[in-house]
Parts: structure tokens; sequence; C-alpha cells
């Protein structure tokens, strides 16, 4: 059940911002400039280093609570851990092949959609989410937080849920997808990016080269990484 709606959910939000975007355009004021670095901000803290170094990795976060982190990343993604993770380590072992879920040369323009398979994801990796605690919340009251987010845009002050979180966190997804796309070409990781992707991507881009090097040769460590 989580699968087939891990499959839709993200898509529906990802395409969220071409309803509120125009809203903000339309309301246009000094306030609505937020919006513009807090799609930076919202990357960065949701899946560049939740989703990326923690949720995939199995890194933990140094002052701010795991539990905390997670929930920021799923506020803005909507999707369980376990499956974004399944579908990360998936890319890694199998990096620029047809069976690599983030590749733009086999799977064309899926991947900027976050639309997931099952066949794509690493099994190993969920049953390793399964053991910890944080992640495994995600999946057993996922129906319920989901249903909780959307109760809540619509009861909290409108202008501010889209400028603070709708906006932002759906743009911020669409980023997180693009640079997952965008980091490899012609079968390997680029090692090179022009300044606007350096800034866009904020760490996932003239590091990304080196990250699948380094996690080559730590993979093994990942399973004693991700605690219960």
């Amino acid at each position: 059940m989580i699968m087939g709606w891990a499959k839709f959910l993200p898509v529906c939000y990802q395409l969220s911002w071409l309803i509120t975007l125009p809203v903000c355009i339309q309301t246009w004021s000094w306030h609505t400039l937020w919006v513009i670095p807090l799609i930076g901000v919202w990357h960065w803290i949701s899946f560049s280093l939740t989703g990326h170094m923690i949720i995939s990795h199995g890194n933990q976060s140094r002052w701010i609570p795991d539990s905390v982190m997670y929930m920021l990343y799923f506020c803005n993604s909507y999707i369980p851990p376990a499956i974004w993770a399944s579908h990360h380590i998936q890319h890694h072992k199998h990096p620029d092949t047809p069976r690599d879920p983030q590749s733009k040369d086999y799977q064309g323009l899926k991947p900027l959609l976050a639309y997931y398979r099952p066949e794509h994801l690493d099994l190993r990796t969920l049953v390793k989410h399964r053991k910890n605690k944080i992640s495994e919340f995600f999946n057993t009251y996922y129906f319920l937080i989901v249903t909780t987010l959307i109760i809540s845009a619509l009861i909290l002050p409108t202008a501010w849920v889209l400028l603070l979180w709708l906006v932002p966190g759906s743009m911020s997804l669409c980023v997180a997808t693009f640079s997952a796309w965008y980091t490899h070409t012609d079968y390997q990781p680029r090692e090179r990016f022009p300044t606007w992707a350096n800034l866009l991507f904020v760490g996932e881009s003239q590091y990304h080269a080196r990250h699948h090097t380094d996690w080559n040769h730590c993979e093994p460590m990942t399973d004693m990484m991700l605690k219960p």
C-alpha cells in the first residue's frame, strides 16, 4: 500500500508549486522574497543533510535529534524514509546502469518525478530501515502523518503556509530530484559543475564524484551506522 502511495504523492506535491507559486507572485511584496532563499534552506536541511547523509547513508545529526530531522524531510517529500534510502543506495550499487533508478541516461525524465518502482529498490536497505525505530514510525503511521500535514496546510494561515512551507518545500523537492538527475552524465558522475549548479545544489555538486568513490570504500560500514 505504501509503495503505491509513494509513486503518487511525490508527483502531486512536486507539482503543487504550479498552483502556489502564482499565488505568491500575485501578492508579491517584500516578505515573499523569503521564498527564494528558503528553497535552498529546505533543500539543504531536508534532502542534502537528512535525506542523503542521515537517512540514506546512516550518519547522525550532531545537534538536532534525528526524529526532528526525519520530520523536516518528510514534510517536504511525503516519501517514506525507507523507500527514499533504498532508492538512493541502489543508485550507488549500480550507478549509470539500467538498474540505476536515478540515471537520466537509462531512466529519462522519470527521476525528476520522484517515481518509485519496487524493482528499483534495494531490499537490504529496506530491511535495515525496518529495524530503525524512527524510520519505521513513518512507515507504520504513513497515512496518518500525511493526513495531518494536509489538514495543517488547510487550517493554518494561508499566506505563511505558502511562503514558509508549501512553495519553498515543494520546490526544494524539485531541486533535490533535479540534483540527483543532473549530477551524472555520459554514464559517469560529473567531475565539474557550473557555478549556478554549485549554488543551487548546495553541497550535492562538486563533491558528488568523490562521494561515490568514498562510499565504495566504506560501504560495509553502513550496516553499523544505521542504528536501530
